[in-house]
């Protein structure tokens, strides 16, 4: 059955999962940020995981990213970490956290400890495309205001090769991803979806 599409019809979330161990050097994020320091820090952390979160443009471009960092504190002391946030938020207790220069240093029990940075820079190491047929018919999303038939929302998501190679094949292995789209009217039928990840 065919459904009327609103004007403002979706929103897209991208969200990435990385697992860091702390003595490891991975690209955790765009820009290689999110390296734990590890060996400079007192308390002990066994495990560090990212999870990047991006909300995109209906076309698939990024208009902005913060991430979420998990720690396994098995030592309790303070943590380094380091990544380029604009702000940065204690999503486990009310104590400040400071960052300075690239960095952001916290005291943490042992436990779990999260904390989210909001990225600077809205780049991520893929390449995501969006694009839309309605009937079979390629459309513009700008398009689809007022109009009705079948829709399908087809998704690619590409590695941005002018990394290094070392870089390359770490986000292939490393990194798992997620698209998550929300529809922002009722009328709209569900969705058929095709996500092509290189």
């Amino acid at each position: 059955m065919n459904r009327k599409f609103g004007k403002k019809i979706f929103a897209f979330y991208l969200a990435a999962v990385l697992s860091v161990a702390p003595a490891s050097l991975v690209f955790a994020q765009a820009g290689g940020q999110g390296l734990l320091s590890g060996a400079d820090a007192t308390a002990t952390v066994q495990k560090k995981n990212e999870i990047v979160y991006a909300t995109l443009e209906a076309s698939g471009s990024v208009q902005a990213i913060y991430v979420v960092n998990q720690f396994n504190v098995t030592t309790a002391g303070t943590v380094v970490d380091h990544g380029n946030y604009a702000s940065v938020t204690n999503l486990t207790n009310t104590a400040l956290l400071s960052k300075q220069n690239g960095t952001v240093s916290f005291g943490a029990d042992k436990g779990i400890f999260y904390y989210q940075g909001n990225m600077e820079s809205t780049e991520l190491p893929w390449l995501i495309d969006i694009s839309y047929t309605l009937d079979g018919q390629e459309i513009s999303p700008a398009d689809l205001g007022g109009k009705s038939g079948r829709l399908a929302i087809h998704i690619s998501i590409r590695i941005l090769f002018r990394t290094t190679k070392h870089l390359n094949a770490l986000v292939k292995t490393c990194f798992r991803i997620q698209v998550s789209v929300r529809s922002k009217t009722v009328k709209a039928a569900p969705l058929l979806r095709t996500i092509r990840s290189n």
